[in-house]
């Protein structure tokens, strides 16, 4: 085997073995299961994993092509060894949704702070959804959408717009798509994307993700992730 050949099954070699430790799978369940449990497990794309099935046929071929006098039939081209190569980088170590994303400065609503504290934050930053807290605990995420709804409310009812504490519109006019996810800092790029796409526990789809240290509702926030977010994520993958 050439050279190309030698690195296209070191790096296979080494991509096979992380997987199966990362899913739990022996030596006897074949490498597109492997394959599927992993990116299932993961929340890789859908792209990766049509790579890694096409990796397994071709290291298939490669162990059982014959040779022509010293020179192996078959060989990767340079091309497929740096894709299999990048891909084994990413699945070593999975890119963090943290570390691709601009700094961004976080802007917390506190339960019992006027609403307009809140609506500066909206006004300076154009944030949408702002996490709230009451004292050092994380109690839900304050959308636009709900201060849209409560302020049609007040106006409707002919009442001047007064100043509210955010709790008054965190429970009262939010709805159940006004929600967040808190997530750890290790979280990946590939499952930044899923929980966006695809909501959280039972597929409720989630606003923002909130990412903090350790993944707790006690945790100061690093990082709020938003739909605004997913190209950016999209590009790391």
């Amino acid at each position: 085997m050439g050279d190309f050949g030698e690195r296209f099954i070191g790096a296979y070699n080494e991509i096979d073995r992380l997987m199966r430790s990362a899913v739990a799978m022996d030596r006897r369940t074949r490498f597109a299961e492997v394959a599927k449990a992993y990116a299932n497990e993961k929340r890789i794309p859908a792209s990766q994993l049509d790579l890694l099935r096409m990796f397994g046929d071709l290291r298939n071929t490669l162990s059982h092509s014959d040779y022509h006098g010293s020179y192996p039939i078959a060989e990767p081209i340079p091309q497929i060894v740096d894709d299999i190569e990048r891909l084994r980088d990413k699945i070593k170590s999975p890119p963090r949704a943290i570390d691709h994303l601009e700094d961004r400065e976080v802007c917390l609503a506190n339960l019992d702070e006027p609403l307009s504290v809140a609506l500066e934050h909206v006004r300076a930053y154009d944030y949408s959804q702002l996490p709230v807290y009451d004292q050092d605990q994380y109690r839900g995420i304050l959308t636009t959408n709900a201060i849209a709804r409560w302020l049609a409310q007040h106006i409707a009812e002919s009442r001047r717009a007064s100043n509210p504490p955010v709790r008054n519109i965190l429970f009262n006019f939010s709805e159940e798509t006004d929600c967040a996810l808190i997530v750890d800092q290790s979280i990946t790029a590939s499952e930044a994307i899923y929980m966006l796409s695809h909501g959280g526990q039972g597929q409720t789809p989630v606003n923002a993700l909130i990412i903090t240290k350790n993944g707790r509702g006690t945790d100061d926030p690093l990082r709020v992730v938003v739909v605004h977010d997913l190209p950016i994520l999209t590009a790391v993958l």
